[in-house]
């Protein structure tokens, strides 16, 4: 077998492995975008029967558990599907009510983490070598925005849904005077 046949041969097998592969990773299959939406109907109708308002604090609920359905109809992602039932419950603002998804299937490394110390969020590490430390990132810099939520205490909840390898565990280190905003 000659180089260029075998060339070929591999080129046609990597070109089928990512047409037939490609669109699991890349889209939410119909069977888990099922399982998101009866999860939803499951936490929708729980707060309907055991939520102790039952005007929902004035929130038109119905039109809410549309709105999500909706975002999970067009969800790319499990992690997405799974933000849409979360923001279901936090529209209701109310620190009982909460909505805990299952682990993600997939784990993303940022090269980074931070922590809320104070009322400021920080940077507190950087993996050496990733592409946060080659863009500049560095512990000490100061984060104002998460994909445009602000680094705040009562928006970490909401932070950790998104990006929940993120936020760092343990002990607050100890942050240098650096602040880049």
């Amino acid at each position: 077998m000659n180089i260029t046949r075998l060339t070929l041969r591999l080129f046609a097998l990597i070109t089928f492995l990512v047409l037939v592969f490609a669109p699991a990773f890349s889209q939410l299959s119909s069977l888990d975008r099922e399982r998101a939406q009866s999860i939803l109907e499951g936490v929708a109708s729980d707060i309907r029967k055991e939520y102790y308002d039952p005007k929902f604090h004035g929130i038109n609920w119905e039109a809410k558990v549309a709105e999500a359905k909706a975002g999970i109809a067009k969800a790319n992602s499990w992690n997405a599907a799974m933000i849409e039932i979360a923001v279901l419950t936090d529209y209701l603002d109310d620190s009982h009510t909460s909505f805990f998804p299952p682990q993600p299937q997939v784990r993303t490394d940022y090269g980074w983490k931070f922590k809320i110390i104070g009322e400021h969020c920080y940077v507190v590490q950087v993996r050496p070598g990733s592409d946060a430390e080659a863009k500049g990132l560095k512990p000490g810099d100061q984060v104002l925005t998460l994909d445009q939520i602000r680094a705040t205490r009562p928006n970490l909840p909401r932070i950790k849904l998104r990006y929940p390898l993120v936020v760092a565990t343990g002990e607050p280190q100890r942050i240098s005077e650096r602040t880049r905003r």
